[in-house]
């Protein structure tokens, strides 16, 4: 008969925030699969006993799970830890939770810290809906294209940063979704410089600008402001006027794609939809001259 996969959220900085079910669990397993053997070391050890660990860092999650699977198709119970937080969720863990519910193994979560509701809890933000993003792609260019399927969203958005980046991407933000958005950064949470800076994007741009970032980072900016969909002989008559303020432009495959994507985020019709309104506009201009 197989055994059990336990997925335990492990805290995200102090040692004490860990549930008394998580560490039973810990105490009764087999063995623990973890991130880091070095970090889930320090943290049985702070509890006063140790277990057999097996390494599943992210970069060889895929190479590496299939030794777990067989430990469980064995018999044994094994719990699966990341370094901070629950596993699986921007951590080492998904894949081997699919390969174990593939095999028939059963997987039990159990609750626990969390870097995204503690986060969104002491925001100040509007935390009933929200929208967690894991972190941003590198580079400007994917980066910019990631945040445009979210600029309109009225949810909350939450994600990680590396301290290292978090000067720029608090930059491409403010030009993304706009400076006038609350937001807010927490930063070392549950740990001792723990830190929270609330404020308009716009602010916020300039407070990083004139500090260096140490630590983990959180980052959440409220979301947009809920509109009503534009009705077509609106989006008609805000494409007229904008063929008139630019002729020069609009004849130009290029300069109907900056109408698209300039009324799409306010008529909340999608660039597809506002580009084929706008050429059919234009063809009937067209045809009228």
């Amino acid at each position: 008969m197989a055994g059990r996969l336990f997925l335990v959220a492990t805290p995200i900085g102090n040692l004490q925030d860990i549930t008394l079910r998580a560490l039973e669990v810990l105490r009764s397993v087999s063995r623990i699969v973890c991130e880091d053997t070095r970090r889930t070391r320090i943290l049985l050890a702070h509890h006063g006993f140790s277990k057999p660990l097996f390494s599943l860092p992210a970069y060889g999650e895929y190479e590496r799970r299939g030794r777990v699977i067989e430990h469980l198709l064995e018999g044994e119970d094994v719990a699966l830890v990341s370094d901070a937080g629950t596993p699986g969720i921007s951590d080492p863990g998904a894949a081997t939770v699919a390969l174990a519910l593939e095999r028939g193994v059963e997987v039990i979560p159990l609750p626990g810290a969390s870097a995204v509701t503690t986060a969104l809890s002491a925001s100040g933000l509007c935390n009933s809906r929200f929208c967690f993003l894991g972190f941003l792609p590198r580079g400007e260019g994917p980066a910019r294209r990631f945040l445009g399927a979210y600029v309109s969203l009225p949810l909350s958005l939450v994600f990680f940063e590396s301290p290292k980046r978090l000067s720029k991407s608090l930059a491409l933000l403010k030009e993304v979704l706009g400076g006038a958005r609350q937001a807010c950064i927490a930063r070392e949470l549950t740990k001792i410089h723990e830190e929270f800076l609330r404020g308009s994007l716009e602010e916020l741009v300039e407070i990083s600008q004139k500090r260096v970032w140490l630590g983990e980072v959180v980052v959440l900016i409220e979301g947009q402001e809920e509109k009503e969909r534009w009705s077509e002989a609106l989006l008609d008559e805000a494409l007229q006027e904008a063929f008139i303020e630019a002729k020069e432009v609009v004849g130009l495959r290029r300069g109907m794609k900056e109408v698209a994507k300039r009324f799409s985020a306010l008529s909340l019709w999608s660039e597809r939809e506002v580009y084929q309104r706008a050429l059919h506009l234009k063809k009937l201009r067209d045809t009228e001259d």
